[in-house]
């Protein structure tokens, strides 16, 4: 339905006719749906102990057939809302559309797990995929995967001396798996329908290549190394693990659409271009114990990942300018980083800008106005070119995750909580206009810009659209975040049994429970874990909830 804005004026409480919303006359749309997905699994199970040796096994085929059929229709310049009816509407500009999709996937799993006197393990298992988006001869993959641990706890020479080791086990794994994150039937070509051409004053649908077809496109694939421990200590009190990987990615789906100019002439295929690689560790440690009538357990975490490109198909840039190479070339580089220039503060008269011997825009300096964003030379040369960008930060995606579980019981009484946070990380100034000051962006943080009477402000000064000087990327806008964040917390209290056994109930458990309660951060106008500021960046933030709760059990 049509609908129009109006702001509301607290005084005199009235409200004031701004302009037509997005929906400026009354339509509809209706569209039917019918997916169905068969799904068939068949799966074999054998174990079987003998003397030392345990063996298990398990074998599963599983079948899917996916088809889709979809119709929709649309009318509008309806005289009356009254009638949600495509007939009441206007045959003039309605529209009816159907699509049909198919897809499917045949896989073969497996695992074979075999253990010797509870001290030696291994376990192998295996993928075999076949997906309708690579061509026959490609379509199926075979991706297997191994581990070994061994229980060092159950060795005599464990057991005899070092008695407060209840639990010890290295394990060292590889693995492989798929990806095909691509569409169906790349490797064929033909036509399919893409604008169209006025015939006899009527539009008539048109026929436009697919573009190449690549035969030889088959499965991405990723490979990962994996090595840790599992301890265990004074009667599982101490308990902990440490893991160590690296993980290749190889044969990523893309097309050359970065290495060929665009005059190339056609729509080009998905091939298995690209590599990356990762590596990271992950470790917990644990403290659980009684304290007379007190129960607690602590557990900690922490997590370091980062990754690096390969191989990136893009522009050959041999021949480009130092700062194209430097800003765009991704082969070989870090995945996660920002480019920019270095600032040094804000200008705070016009005699500091007159004794700046750095050029910022190409005219001596003379559009610069006291409280205008100051940069360095970086490369020396006394002005700000393309080539003073440079690596300022880490990428908005935080390399360091670390997180808390605390939990303890007291009689009827019990607490859990959820401490999480991340950093090693930076985001641009989020979720505002940092150099655009209009009615309809501007937000209450954006009032400490720079003046004559304030210049120890926190954003430069204002215009209507901004002053180009400040608006380059720069650790102006940046910041090395991190936050730690009170994720969940909840106190519950137990009735004692004696109360509640006439009433049917085996327990009966009142609680009082808190989500997002507590964020300490050095973002402070926006939540720490929303990615950094494009555009106007709007985004639903965190909820804070507080509620009540009961638990029966009858």
């Amino acid at each position: 339905k049509a609908y129009d804005i109006y702001s509301y004026n607290p005084i005199p409480d009235t409200y004031t006719y701004r302009f037509a919303g997005s929906c400026t006359t009354t339509s509809l749309t209706q569209t039917w749906t019918q997916p169905v997905t068969m799904v068939s699994k068949l799966f074999l199970n054998y174990e079987r102990i003998f003397g030392k040796h345990s063996v298990k096994a398990l074998v599963i085929g599983e079948f899917t057939d996916f088809n889709s059929n979809t119709f929709s229709a649309y009318r509008t310049g309806y005289y009356t809302t009254a009638i949600e009816q495509l007939f009441a509407g206007s045959s003039t500009g309605q529209t009816c559309t159907g699509t049909e999709s198919a897809d499917g996937r045949i896989s073969y799993a497996g695992r074979f797990n075999y253990t010797y006197s509870d001290k030696y393990l291994l376990e192998t298992t295996f993928r075999y995929d076949a997906s309708p988006r690579f061509a026959p001869d490609v379509r199926w993959g075979f991706f297997p995967s191994v581990m070994a641990g061994w229980r060092l706890s159950e060795e005599n020479f464990i057991k005899d001396n070092l008695q407060f080791v209840n639990n010890l086990k290295f394990r060292v794994s590889y693995g492989q798996a798929g990806v095909d994150n691509i569409a169906s039937y790349n490797y064929m070509t033909g036509y399919q329908y893409s604008g169209g051409f006025v015939d006899n004053s009527e539009l008539q649908l048109g026929l436009t290549s697919k573009g190449l077809a690549n035969l030889n496109t088959t499965w991405e694939k990723h490979i990962t190394y994996n090595a840790g421990i599992d301890f265990g200590l004074l009667n599982d009190m101490l308990y902990g693990a440490f893991d160590v990987f690296y993980k290749e990615r190889s044969g990523i789906l893309t097309t050359r659409s970065g290495s060929l100019p665009s005059t190339f002439g056609a729509n080009l295929p998905y091939e298995n271009l690209n590599s990356a690689n990762y590596r990271g560790f992950e470790f917990q440690l644990g403290y659980r114990d009684k304290i007379g009538e007190i129960e607690y357990n602590i557990d900690g975490n922490i997590a370091w990942n980062r990754g690096k490109y390969g191989h990136v198909e893009e522009s050959d840039f041999s021949d480009s300018d130092q700062y194209t190479r430097l800003r765009y070339q991704n082969s070989g580089r870090w995945i996660s980083r920002y480019f920019g220039l270095e600032d040094a503060g804000l200008f705070q008269s016009q005699a500091e800008i007159d004794a700046w011997p750095v050029i910022q825009d190409n005219n001596n300096n003379t559009t610069l106005r006291p409280g205008d964003v100051k940069y360095l030379d970086f490369d020396g040369d006394n002005k700000i070119t393309d080539l003073d960008y440079h690596v300022i930060g880490k990428g908005d995606i935080p390399e360091i995750t670390y997180g808390l579980n605390i939990s303890g019981k007291w009689k009827e009484f019990d607490l859990s909580m959820l401490w999480q946070g991340a950093t090693n990380y930076s985001i641009i100034e989020p979720g505002m206009r940092p150099y655009q000051f209009t009615p309809s962006t501007m937000s209450a943080v954006q009032l400490d810009y720079w003046t004559l009477e304030n210049t120890d402000a926190r954003y430069p000064r204002i215009g209507i659209s901004g002053f180009n000087n400040n608006k380059y990327s720069s650790t102006f806008w940046l910041i090395d975040a991190y936050y730690v964040r009170l994720k969940n917390i909840q106190l519950g209290y137990s009735l004692p049994k004696f109360l509640i056994k006439r009433t049917g109930m085996s327990d009966l458990r009142l609680y009082i429970s808190a989500v997002n309660l507590l964020t300490i951060s050095n973002v402070k106008h926006s939540d720490p874990e929303v990615q950094s500021w494009t555009g106007d960046y709007i985004f639903f933030p965190q909820q804070k909830t507080i509620s009540l709760g009961i638990n029966m059990s009858f």
